[in-house]
């Protein structure tokens, strides 16, 4: 750690500037009713939030109801012919 020579009565006079300030910039703020207008801008935003949420939510099921897999078609019955022939020439049928 690096240690400075330094006035203390040069940084007391510093820090009670910015302390002041400080104190004055809250008494401001109060003033100007800061604090209520960022929880009214908080509430707002989460309940905006909140609804853009359930908006996609209920979207994304409907998505995901449309996309569902369609049934499969049924399979169509051979028909007389196709179903006494054998499947290869290889093929053949026992007697």
């Amino acid at each position: 750690m690096v240690e400075y020579d330094v006035n203390e009565e040069d940084v007391l006079k510093h820090l009670m500037e910015s302390t002041a300030a400080k104190k004055v910039a809250q008494l401001e703020m109060e003033r100007s009713g800061f604090e209520e207008k960022a929880q009214q801008r908080k509430q707002e935003n989460f309940e905006r939030k909140k609804r853009e949420r359930a908006a996609q939510a209920s979207s994304s099921d409907a998505a995901a109801a449309s996309s569902a897999k369609p049934k499969p078609k049924p399979k169509r019955a051979r028909s007389e012919e196709v179903a006494s022939e054998p499947h290869s020439k290889k093929h053949k049928p026992k007697a």
